[in-house]
C-alpha cells in the first residue's frame, strides 16, 4: 500500500476514533447487551451500547466500537459493496485495535507485516439497510504491532444494526482550519485531531467529507518553518470529490507548514501552511492550497 492511501485511511479512522474520545460516555453507557462483538485471543470482547456506531460517506464504511475497558476495534472498508472484503498488509480496507486509554500511542492493524500470515482477514458486508440506516455483518482478523511484534487474534466478530450516520462529526467551535482551494475559500465544517506514534494529524473537512485538507506533523513540531513533502514527517494531503464519484487522495508534492505555536501542556497548536499537488499522469502542478491556517485542540 502507498504512503498516501494509508494516510488516507488513517484520516478517515482518525476521525472516527476523536469522535468515539469526545463523544461517547463509558460511565453512562449500557454494557448489558452489545451488537458488536468478538473475541480478542480467546477473551470475549463487546462494545458497550452506547459505544458502538458506523459511518457511511463517500463511499467508505466505518465500523468502530469500544468496551468498557476502552478496547477499540475500528473496521474501514473503502466501498460498500455487500460480500465479503479481504484485508491484507496491501489492502486498501483496513482494521485497527487498540486501547484509547493506554500510554501505548501504537495501535495494532491489519495494514502493518508484511504478508497476511501476521496480518489480515475477511469482513463479511451482509447488509446496509438504507430505512432503519444500520450496517451489519461479520468479521475475523489478525492484527499486528510493528514496532514490537506482537500480534492479536480477532475472531468470531460480529455486528449487528449498528446505526450508521452520513455526515462527519462536528468541531470544537474554538478549533479553526481554513484555506483557499485554487482560488476559492475553504471553511471547514468539521476538525478532528489524531495522535499516533507520535504523529499528529489534523482533519478540516466539509461536513459531507467532499472536500479535506489534512497535515500530518510530529507531535513535538517545532516552532518555525517545516517542508512539506509527500513521504517526510511533515506532509499534507488534499482529498477531493472526483467526477467517477469517489473521493481523490491528491498527496503534497511541494509546500510549506509555519509553526506558530506548539503548547504540549495545552494540547494546542496553530500555524499556516500552503502546498501544491501533482498530477501523476502530466507531472503538472493540478491544485494549489494557499493561505491556509490551522488551531486545533489535540488532547484526549
Amino acid at each position: 500500500m502507498t504512503r498516501s492511501k494509508i494516510l488516507l485511511l488513517l484520516f478517515f479512522i482518525g476521525v472516527i476514533f476523536s469522535a468515539c474520545k469526545k463523544e461517547y460516555s463509558i460511565e453512562n453507557a449500557n454494557i448489558t447487551t452489545s451488537n458488536f462483538t468478538a473475541v480478542i485471543n480467546g477473551t470475549r470482547w463487546a462494545a458497550t451500547t452506547g459505544d458502538q456506531g458506523a459511518t457511511l460517506l463517500q463511499g467508505m464504511v466505518n465500523i468502530t466500537g469500544i468496551s468498557a475497558d476502552s478496547q477499540e476495534i475500528s473496521i474501514t472498508l473503502t466501498d460498500t459493496l455487500l460480500g465479503v472484503h479481504t484485508l491484507t498488509p496491501k489492502s486498501s480496507s483496513l482494521a485497527v485495535y487498540g486501547f484509547i486509554d493506554s500510554s501505548y500511542t501504537t495501535n495494532f492493524s491489519t495494514s502493518q507485516g508484511t504478508d497476511s500470515t501476521v496480518a489480515g482477514g475477511e469482513v463479511d458486508l451482509t447488509e446496509i439497510n438504507t430505512l432503519t440506516k444500520t450496517v451489519s455483518g461479520t468479521f475475523s482478523f489478525k492484527v499486528y504491532r510493528s514496532s514490537d511484534g506482537a500480534q492479536r487474534t480477532v475472531a468470531s466478530g460480529v455486528f449487528s444494526n449498528i446505526p450508521y450516520t452520513s455526515t462527519l462529526p462536528g468541531s470544537n467551535p474554538s478549533d479553526t482550519v481554513v484555506a483557499s482551494i485554487d482560488n476559492s475559500a475553504f471553511t471547514s465544517e468539521s476538525i478532528q485531531a489524531s495522535v499516533q506514534d507520535n504523529q499528529l494529524t489534523i482533519l478540516g473537512s466539509t461536513s459531507n467529507g467532499a472536500q479535506s485538507i489534512a497535515l500530518v506533523v510530529p507531535t513535538n513540531a517545532t516552532v518555525g518553518s517545516h517542508a512539506l513533502t509527500a513521504t517526510g514527517a511533515y506532509t499534507a494531503i488534499y482529498d477531493f470529490l472526483g467526477s467517477n464519484g469517489g473521493n481523490t487522495a491528491a498527496p503534497v508534492y511541494a509546500g510549506t507548514v509555519n509553526i506558530l505555536a506548539n503548547n504540549a501542556s495545552t494540547s494546542k497548536i496553530r500555524g499556516n501552511f500552503s502546498f501544491t499537488t501533482r498530477d501523476a499522469a502530466t507531472g503538472n502542478t493540478n491544485h494549489t492550497i494557499s493561505s491556509g491556517f490551522f488551531s486545533v485542540y489535540y488532547g484526549k
